[in-house]
């Protein structure tokens, strides 16, 4: 495992808009390779030498005019990994998990 640079944060937090079940769908659709799930809300992703834990919890949801909107908060956290190889992974994530919007 390289060293990571104390200068990026390796720990953020995002709101998601949906349900724990669709995350879940979204997740191993956007990691083909699988993941863990090693306590109640915690999603580990594993990839060469980076290990990101997800943990989740369910927010109020948003309600714009009739639509009403899940919401989950989500903390991001890289336990291993380079900072460069935890931003590749990340950016794949992101990229597999976006939804469609106009």
């Amino acid at each position: 495992m390289q060293a990571r640079s104390e200068a990026t944060p390796m720990r953020f937090e995002r709101e998601i808009g949906s349900t724990r079940a669709e995350f879940v769908r979204a997740l191993g659709l956007a990691h083909p390779r699988g993941f863990e799930h090693p306590a109640e809300n915690v999603f580990r992703v594993s990839e060469g030498d980076v290990v990101l834990d997800i943990s989740l919890s369910e927010a109020a949801p948003r309600r714009i005019g009739l639509f009403v909107i899940p919401v989950l908060n989500a903390v991001y956290e890289f336990r291993e990994g380079d900072v460069a190889d935890c931003a590749a992974l990340l950016g794949r994530l992101d990229l597999a998990m976006q939804r469609g919007g106009g």
